[in-house]
């Protein structure tokens, strides 16, 4: 047997050949047995490859032409965008909110069970010539619920003007876990992605909230308005209603003046005073008056009674006592040491009734006569009287004063 050893371009393989391969007298062909052999062998991987090649673009251009000539009834059609069944998904943190296709203005939505088969209260400003059947639906703990009848509840005081404010009360669809509502004036069209949805307040979490009060007394503030910047005024009847046991005052600002901003702001980092902003003037024209007749616009004194109407029910749950009351006016009890022991003496003479405040107005200086009071202001008193709505009658004496 010989043995040849051929190398083609660094490759090295050994070649066995027997005897009997060999034809005797004709010698060995270098160039064919080893050379041609080799070459061959290495070839052999590169036809393969090709014809792969070649397969793969055969199938690539039957795709594309069956794909082509699909009808187009047979292709896969994927299923319509759907709105999603999760909600909320605009949460609307302003105080004054535009209802969709409406004319009218949502505030805030708070929980009152107090009239039976009602249960949600939803605050707002209504054009009186444009009210129309409304739709309450609820968002339960993330997922939208079903929708209820909506009761729509004008204020009679409206003073002529375009605009009232409204309750609309809505009752809870059964099992919905209710933490978000808003309204629509077609029922089974909730379009989530550009509802409006209020926050409700004042829920209720056990049965012990209400031995669980924040506050004992709160004062609200008419909104200021129109760049309001009587410092010393203002700081002069909220230290008065402080020493007086008032624990929270309330204030509606459209808009005021740069120190009385930052008098304010430091009230409002101490807590005793919270700010609401009440930017009315950038969805209606309010008035300045309180009588359309003789000063025109949409709303009666920038939405006044909107505004202390939804401080009462911000309170509730919140606070034992409310008082509504101008910045320029101050009770003062003259009995008493404050406004919490008035509030207590009156509770006792007038039991499980409401107690409301009578004006008495007079352009001589009233306190002289009823305390011996002198005014603050020193531009004329007035004394005030608390009585019983239920009958009628007030008590045998005065026992506050209001000071203007």
């Amino acid at each position: 047997m010989y043995q040849f050893i051929t190398s083609i371009r660094g490759f090295t393989r050994d070649v066995n050949i027997e005897d009997s391969t060999l034809n005797k007298g004709s010698g060995l062909d270098f160039k064919w047995l080893g050379i041609s052999h080799v070459c061959g062998w290495m070839d052999k991987p590169k036809r393969v490859r090709g014809k792969f090649f070649f397969l793969f673009i055969a199938i690539l251009i039957f795709i594309l032409c069956f794909t082509v000539r699909t009808p187009r009834t047979y292709r896969i059609i994927p299923p319509p965008h759907r709105a999603p069944k999760t909600c909320p998904l605009q949460i609307s943190e302003r105080s004054i909110t535009p209802l969709n296709n409406t004319k009218h203005l949502l505030v805030s939505a708070y929980m009152d069970q107090r009239v039976n088969g009602l249960d949600v209260r939803i605050i707002g400003m209504f054009k009186r010539d444009s009210i129309q059947k409304l739709h309450c639906v609820f968002c339960c703990a993330g997922q939208l619920g079903g929708t209820t009848p909506g009761t729509i509840l004008e204020h009679t005081d409206n003073f002529g003007f375009p605009y009232v404010t409204t309750d609309v009360m809505c009752q809870i669809p059964p099992n919905c876990n209710a933490t978000h509502v808003s309204l629509m004036t077609q029922p089974g069209k909730v379009w989530l992605v550009d509802q409006p949805w209020l926050p409700i307040r004042n829920k209720k979490t056990n049965g012990t909230e209400k031995d669980k009060l924040q506050f004992n007394f709160t004062v609200c503030i008419s909104n200021l308005f129109g760049n309001y910047n009587n410092v010393l005024q203002f700081a002069q009847t909220l230290e008065m209603y402080r020493l007086l046991g008032v624990d929270r005052v309330v204030i509606y600002n459209t808009s005021c003046g740069p120190d009385l901003d930052r008098l304010l702001q430091t009230y409002s980092r101490e807590g005793f005073v919270e700010m609401v902003p009440w930017p009315i003037d950038q969805h209606l024209n309010p008035s300045r008056g309180w009588l359309f007749s003789l000063s025109g616009g949409d709303v009666h004194y920038f939405g006044q009674l909107t505004t202390l109407n939804e401080c009462v029910y911000r309170s509730m749950d919140r606070s034992r006592y409310v008082l509504l009351n101008d910045i320029d006016e101050i009770i003062m009890p003259y009995k008493h040491n404050n406004l919490t022991s008035l509030m207590d003496v009156l509770q006792q003479q007038h039991p499980n009734e409401c107690t409301s405040l009578r004006t008495i107005s007079s352009q001589r200086n009233i306190l002289s006569r009823v305390g011996g009071f002198t005014c603050l202001s020193g531009t004329g008193c007035r004394a005030l009287i608390f009585w019983s709505t239920s009958t009628g009658r007030t008590p045998t004496d005065s026992h506050t004063t209001r000071t203007r």
